[in-house]
């Protein structure tokens, strides 16, 4: 009883969160648990019907428990598509992230576009030039993909739509 009063606090509480993120999302979001948003300066997060994450609170017991985290950096961009499901799940968008239709990812998967530092050991020595420095290329998962528990998909995966690698 107390864990379905849990779930239908953090949709609700989740879903005004989105709001005032100014987050697009269609018809049926379902966000349950504690979730960690920041979306920077001009960056969006547009997202389509039927979209439920899962976060924390051992709803799924490969998640480790850990709170799902989204971050876009200025100016990125991720959208993702109708009916995704995602589960203690970590996105970070330095450019752009593209998730498709009917896709599913598992727990704990990371999706980063970016190195997120800098490969030249000399720039990472300043935090002024190291992130600066960083190589990002976008990420597109087209349709009907199911990423596995604890997989990590670094930046340039896919390239065009309805192509995947």
């Amino acid at each position: 009883m107390i864990s379905k009063l849990t779930n239908i606090f953090y949709v609700l509480k989740n879903s005004i969160f989105f709001k005032l993120q100014h987050v697009k999302h269609g018809i049926s979001l379902r966000v349950r648990g504690p979730i960690k948003l920041l979306i920077k300066k001009d960056a969006k997060l547009l997202i389509g019907n039927n979209f439920t994450l899962v976060s924390g609170l051992m709803l799924n017991p490969l998640g480790r428990n850990l709170k799902s985290f989204i971050r876009i950096d200025e100016k990125a961009k991720i959208t993702i598509g109708n009916n995704v499901g995602m589960s203690c799940v970590t996105l970070w968008a330095k450019e752009e992230i593209y998730i498709g239709n009917n896709v599913k990812l598992g727990a704990d998967v990371f999706i980063l576009d970016s190195d997120m530092h800098s490969l030249d050991y000399q720039l990472r020595r300043s935090t002024v030039t190291d992130a600066k420095n960083s190589i990002s290329k976008k990420i597109y998962i087209g349709d009907d993909v199911f990423v596995g528990t604890r997989s990590i998909i670094c930046k340039r995966v896919g390239n065009t739509v309805g192509t995947l690698f």
